[in-house]
């Protein structure tokens, strides 16, 4: 790895899978959780392209209000499952920044922020979404898989920044829970960022994490370099 990784603390044990030719396009990718990069690295690297780096770093183990107090890895405090329950506003803006350094990296090294691709799954996709619509530079894409917008009343009266494409499974619960009104907002969000003629893929509810991978090799998410 290439340039100060000390002022990038997500970096320092991130698991990475480089490409074989030279790197043009980066996909960062954030687990669960309770998971750790390695899984995720593992199933990318299945349909790795050449020319793309998959960085998928690890969060920080915290305790967890909602599995009482219990240390884990995660990306932010999670107090509660209802639509009205609390949430870590800034725990999720620390950890938003933090990815965003991440970003910045890979652009000091030459990768601009049109050809990166942020996501996630669950906790990790939740925290890919709101990043990725607070972000200041335009990104390549989104990737939010089984998943929520935090802070969601923020949005659209928040930052919101534009992104080329967006590959969004979001919860569809209908069940009055978080998720299931959450994905409400997050998909007017993100349609409301996409011109007609190339709207966001707002799909259901996800299959299996090598279904999901698979999805992601078809989507193509970054393109090959010109």
């Amino acid at each position: 790895m290439c340039g100060n990784t000390m002022s990038v603390p997500l970096l320092t044990d991130a698991a990475t899978v480089s490409g074989a030719e030279r790197e043009t396009a980066a996909v960062i990718f954030l687990h669960g959780l309770g998971d750790t990069g390695h899984s995720w690295a593992d199933a990318l690297s299945t349909i790795r392209l050449p020319h793309v780096k998959y960085i998928c770093p690890h969060a920080p183990r915290i305790p967890v209000t909602l599995n009482m107090k219990m240390v884990m890895p995660s990306w932010f405090d999670l107090m509660g499952l209802s639509p009205d329950a609390p949430e870590d506003e800034a725990g999720i803006k620390k950890a938003a920044e933090n990815i965003k350094a991440l970003i910045e990296h890979e652009m000091k090294n030459g990768i601009p922020a049109n050809r990166i691709v942020l996501g996630g799954f669950s906790q990790g996709g939740a925290l890919s979404l709101y990043t990725a619509l607070t972000c200041p530079h335009p990104l390549a894409g989104i990737v939010a898989l089984s998943c929520w917008l935090p802070l969601h009343r923020a949005f659209p009266q928040g930052p919101v920044q534009d992104v080329s494409r967006c590959y969004a499974q979001l919860l569809s619960s209908g069940d009055g829970s978080r998720e299931g009104i959450s994905r409400e907002a997050a998909a007017s969000c993100l349609t409301s960022r996409w011109p007609p003629a190339q709207p966001p893929q707002l799909v259901g509810d996800p299959a299996s994490k090598r279904g999901t991978v698979l999805d992601l090799s078809r989507w193509s998410l970054c393109p090959q370099p010109s």
